[in-house]
């Protein structure tokens, strides 16, 4: 029982569509509802064979007529006029006859996705240009069907019934289980029953068959939200084999993406003569309910569904060897990279097995971030690569070194940087960028000097840093220039600290950067704090 979705059908308007990719419930919805309506309805289940006006009309007046036999025969296909006007002529004709019945009808028109013939929808837009009274028409389609449905919607004279709205609901997704499998699954199993299908009908009833079969329903449930067989089955014949060669492919090639655009799919797998423009694609895909998800309002980013995702990672496996999709996700990680999607990018080069493409894209980021105070997207970066190749890069470590900085574990930042600069004193691959990391370890142990009131080695350290410092880090600048003034004050006091920092805003170029703050706080912590330095 559905209530929520029966009250949206009982509204009973001239035009219902049910619009949804395979497996979601269309048919069992409406049925349900045509049941507990009461109303006298009319069920015409289209195949191919039926995407012939001719045919299709023959078949529709013979519904219409078993229930109302007092329709006039006049509503057969006229001759003589040519096939426009007759169908023409035929669909006013039947709005005629239908407009003075007493009592209202359902005409429901099941699988209507697979009408490919233009003249069939002209015939329709007819029916519903000026609707008849008694008629309330259902169509159940896995695209959306090309009639005037944004007139009909201004006119308040179209329901509709997404994918959205068909989703189960938590609520929905217990009992439909426990009404399955006899039993009520805790709250646990229900969330990850929940997340895997995202309210997917097929794949909730594919997944009670296969829990159906073990006792251990935590840990079956937990092996199916990996990899399903049923599931998998099931996509693959009801959804991609369907699609056309090109598409199937496209699918399969995209499947690597955690979210895509056409800019990104074209990047991907390219545009050429067998794929065209992933736009166009796109765009068939959505128009195809082919479980592509809409991410914005401007359906400039979509999904997949993850479980059809899964279906196409398995079938990318299949078909392409592992130096082919690790190209796939070089490729997209090149992209995500030129559009300043850091995150993606520095994903996307991981699966791709590429280490040093992963710590090249931090590595060019990172200093704009730190002086930004992106401090979690900077720990989101680090924590997608391993431990292992965290100890192995210095620009790693010292990134991981200033966000310890950062969150004020102090105690853990010598080691990293004792690390990071044995692997700069291995020499060869960093010596274009040595003085710059040096720079940052510098600033980095003037303050550990400073924690134990070395002013000698503090201020001795934090020159260095300023000696190979850019003008664009900021942040080591900053830095280095707060702890040269505490190591002055520690030695000589106040005075020559406030000259140091005097210094420092006339040595620094751009004004209320990072490093012009902290020489701002250090002036006021030299004024104000610094005797607690003492100690």
């Amino acid at each position: 029982m559905r209530p929520r979705l029966y009250a949206a059908l009982d509204r009973r308007r001239p035009l219902t569509v049910v619009v949804a990719p395979a497996g979601y419930g269309k048919t069992t919805l409406i049925s349900s509802w045509v049941e507990r309506s009461g109303m006298p309805a009319v069920w015409l289940s289209l195949d191919p064979n039926d995407s012939n006006l001719e045919t299709f009309l023959g078949y529709l007046l013979a519904a219409i007529e078993r229930l109302h036999p007092a329709i006039n025969q006049r509503l057969a296909v006229g001759a003589g006029h040519g096939a426009a006007m007759s169908y023409a002529a035929v669909a006013q004709a039947l709005a005629d006859e239908v407009d003075v019945l007493e009592d209202a009808f359902l005409l429901v028109l099941d699988d209507y996705h697979v009408v490919t013939e233009p003249t069939i929808h002209r015939f329709l837009k007819d029916l519903l240009q000026y609707p008849p009274r008694a008629l309330n028409l259902v169509l159940a389609t896995r695209i959306e069907p090309p009639l005037p449905l944004a007139i009909l919607r201004g006119r308040d004279q179209l329901t509709e019934v997404r994918a959205f709205d068909l989703r189960f609901t938590t609520d929905e997704i217990q009992e439909y289980l426990r009404h399955v499998l006899d039993q009520n699954l805790d709250a646990k199993t229900i969330g990850i029953l929940e997340d895997t299908t995202e309210g997917w009908i097929a794949g909730l009833h594919l997944a009670a068959l296969y829990l159906r079969n073990h006792e251990d329903i935590a840990g079956a449930t937990a092996r199916f939200r990996g990899r399903s067989r049923y599931t998998i089955d099931y996509l693959a014949v009801e959804v991609l084999a369907r699609q056309a060669p090109e598409i199937q492919d496209f699918l399969v090639r995209t499947s690597i993406l955690q979210r895509l655009n056409a800019a990104l799919c074209d990047a991907v797998v390219g545009q050429d003569s067998t794929h065209g423009s992933s736009q166009v694609t796109l765009d068939h895909l959505e128009n195809n309910n082919l479980f592509l998800i809409t991410l914005d309002d401007s359906k400039r980013w979509y999904r997949y569904h993850q479980l059809f995702q899964q279906l196409l990672e398995h079938r990318l496996r299949a078909i392409c060897s592992i130096d082919e999709i690790a190209a796939l996700y070089r490729r997209a990680s090149a992209w995500c990279a030129s559009q300043n999607l850091v995150d993606e990018a520095v994903a996307y080069a991981l699966s791709a097995g590429d280490i040093g493409g992963a710590v090249q894209i931090v590595e060019a980021n990172r200093h704009a971030a730190i002086c930004g105070e992106k401090w979690q997207r900077l720990e989101a970066w680090l924590e997608l690569i391993p431990r292992r190749e965290i100890n192995g890069y210095p620009e790693l470590l010292l990134l991981e070194a200033w966000i310890l900085h950062k969150r004020e574990r102090l105690l853990e930042i010598p080691a990293r940087l004792d690390l990071a600069e044995a692997i700069l004193d291995e020499g060869g691959r960093y010596a274009p960028v040595e003085l710059r990391m040096r720079s940052e370890i510098e600033a980095l142990r003037s303050q550990q000097y400073f924690l134990v009131a070395d002013a000698t080695r503090t201020c001795t350290t934090a020159r260095r840093a300023l000696q190979y410092a850019p003008d664009d880090y900021a942040h080591v600048r900053g830095a280095a220039w707060f702890f040269l003034a505490l190591g002055a004050y520690i030695a000589s006091g106040i005075q020559p600290a406030l000259d140091i920092l005097v210094e420092a805003t006339r040595c620094e170029p751009h004004e209320w950067d990072e490093a012009h703050t902290r020489i701002l706080i250090a002036r006021c912590f030299s004024i104000g704090s610094l005797p607690i330095c003492r100690r």
